[in-house]
């Protein structure tokens, strides 16, 4: 809901005339043959293989007083290697760009990334356009990547980039992240109203 206002799809689901349940599949900018999809009332199994491992909606309200589709978040990783991260939540937003994490964690995260730096000024990590790492956020026990394009968001010279992974405490919890685009392009994400669950599949 925006300010009370009912949605397209909360009024096409109140009124039954779909199934409560919408899902999507983001191109990446540089695949030109594949085609990103919204389908509303189902899922595209086109688009994922395997199955699709959901999890349940945290029923306490996001911040602001507003709920979000806010999940537990299991752990992170780079390069296969566990930060063993605990007690975390993730907001799943399709609307925002990158990832909006807590400083400490996103400094945990960074510390695994070769010849990663802060930049305090702007509050950015600077990571090289060139890195290998691989980020791994893990749902319902599975690990989801994001592979070293997406961890790149803005080139600051012809060797370091911005990280699109961002220190920024989320209405002052340690432990809620905010997890945009540049993890949702790399999965099926499903959001299923009835049952309150955010499922993906890879």
């Amino acid at each position: 809901l925006d300010n009370g206002a009912p949605t397209l799809i909360s009024t096409l689901i109140n009124q039954k005339k779909i199934n409560p349940i919408f899902s999507f599949h983001f191109q990446h900018y540089y695949d030109f043959d594949d085609q990103g999809t919204f389908t509303l009332g189902g899922v595209d199994k086109s688009k994922f293989k395997g199955k699709i491992t959901y999890n349940s909606v945290i029923p306490s309200p996001g911040y602001n007083g507003i709920a979000f589709w806010q999940i537990n978040l299991d752990d992170a990783s780079v390069d296969g290697k566990s930060l063993s991260f605990s007690g975390k939540s993730a907001t799943i937003d399709t609307g925002t760009t990158n990832l909006l994490i807590p400083p400490d964690d996103a400094k945990a995260i960074h510390d695994k990334i070769p010849n990663s730096e802060f930049d305090s000024q702007n509050v950015v990590y600077i990571i090289p356009c060139d890195t290998t790492a691989v980020v791994s956020l893990k749902f319902g026990g599975v690990d989801y990547k994001i592979p070293a394009r997406d961890l790149i968001w803005l080139p600051i010279s012809g060797t370091q980039c911005i990280s699109t992974i961002i220190p920024l405490e989320l209405d002052n919890d340690p432990d809620s992240w905010l997890v945009g685009q540049a993890f949702i392009k790399n999965v099926y994400s499903v959001f299923d109203v009835k049952n309150k669950k955010v499922g993906f599949a890879h």
